[in-house]
């Protein structure tokens, strides 16, 4: 994916997120419009300003997602599966607040 003409791959940022301590889940995705914008949703109990704190040092700004949402467990499809379009829908949602 490309943003601000900066590749960014969903997955590696996927990866990244989910080694920082205390994230049981990650699933990370753009949110669309004119300029598209990063984010994350996050399974954990730690705030969404702890973990971009905890981020930021390793990793290239243009990585770190724009927009953070955090809850205590993942949406999951009838077979157990990340119910992507319920991920999309609440990045989608929360575009308009940071």
């Amino acid at each position: 994916m490309k943003i601000a003409g900066r590749r960014v791959s969903l997955g590696e940022v996927a990866a990244r997120l989910r080694q920082l301590a205390g994230v049981r889940d990650v699933w990370v995705g753009l949110a669309g419009g004119a300029e598209p914008v990063l984010g994350a949703v996050l399974a954990t109990e730690r705030r969404a300003a702890d973990l971009r704190a905890e981020l930021h040092a390793p990793t290239a700004g243009w990585k770190i997602p724009r927009k953070w949402i955090v809850l205590a467990a993942l949406p999951l499809t009838a077979r157990g599966k990340s119910d992507t379009r319920a991920l999309q829908a609440m990045l989608e949602e929360r575009r308009q607040s940071p």
